[in-house]
């Protein structure tokens, strides 16, 4: 686990990320954000138990949204 991006699966997801890997970090999770703006809302699972329930996008702000372009 965290070949792809060890910054975040090893260090980050584990609770502690030092000052020293910060820029790693950004660095993946920009790549993260770029790889996940090519995914369609379609394609979000929003419960893995029940594939067939949608995300409440009529909930889901347009402000939020701006701010969070993964999702569009």
């Amino acid at each position: 686990m965290g070949n792809r991006f060890p910054y975040l699966m090893k260090h980050l997801y584990d609770g502690l990320l030092e000052k020293q890997y910060v820029g790693n970090a950004i660095d993946e999770l920009h790549t993260v954000k770029k790889e996940f703006s090519y995914i369609s809302p379609q394609k979000v699972i929003w419960d893995i138990e029940d594939l067939s329930q949608q995300p409440p996008w009529e909930m889901i702000s347009r402000k939020t949204l701006q701010i969070c372009p993964i999702i569009l």
